[in-house]
């Protein structure tokens, strides 16, 4: 009995991560960012970049769905890299003896885009997670979720607009990527964002260097 009692908690789980419902074509319209918004989310963007372990994840009402002797150990790592976000979840309830009474997985890749006040909107690319029979269930690409990104000190907060929560720490604040997001290795002298950007900046309309 217990068994496939800790199966239909991790599933009612697994739930809360499920994205709320997607605005119809034509609704939820954003009006374009000033450049002063752009660069405010360039600048969200630049610290989200990098990898994070999960510090914590708080579900909707998950207190409540589990009984006073199971927990729910959660292991979690994201990597933001070029407005891209990949989430990878391992969720296992277990008892006061450690006994394992089920296991759950959410794995995904989803694009972003930022404003200048730390809100985010997700885009699904390809992303999937266990059902109560442990088969895999994909989800639609183009799923949006919305988000409101909080940094303090080396951690990162995502709050969903449904209260969903996810909390993370930072793990590789100086390292310098390899590769980009589709897995190609990065040259050595390939310039960075901001250099080509500046740049930009220092030349003319017609290509030249601009004068003073």
């Amino acid at each position: 009995m217990r068994p496939s009692i800790a199966v239909l908690v991790a599933s009612m789980f697994l739930a809360g991560i499920r994205p709320s419902p997607v605005a119809q074509d034509g609704q939820d319209l954003k009006p374009p960012l000033t450049k002063a918004d752009r660069d405010a989310a360039k600048k969200v963007q630049r610290h989200m970049e990098g990898v994070w372990e999960l510090v914590e994840m708080r579900t909707i009402s998950e207190e409540q769905k589990l009984t006073s002797d199971l927990q729910i150990q959660k292991i979690g790592y994201a990597v933001v890299h070029d407005r891209y976000l990949s989430l990878e979840f391992h969720m296992r309830l277990i008892d006061k003896d450690e006994v394992d009474y089920g296991q759950s997985l959410v794995s995904g890749l989803h694009r972003f885009e930022l404003d200048g006040i730390g809100h985010m909107e997700t885009s699904t690319v390809i992303a999937t997670r266990t059902r109560r029979d442990g088969s895999l269930e994909f989800e639609a690409p183009g799923t949006v979720r919305h988000y409101a990104v909080e940094f303090e000190g080396e951690n990162m907060t995502m709050t969903r607009d449904d209260g969903h929560r996810l909390e993370f720490r930072r793990l590789d604040r100086d390292s310098k990527p390899r590769f980009d997001i589709y897995g190609r290795a990065l040259r050595d002298d390939e310039p960075k964002a901001e250099e080509v950007e500046k740049g930009k900046d220092e030349k003319g309309s017609d290509g030249g260097r601009r004068k003073d």
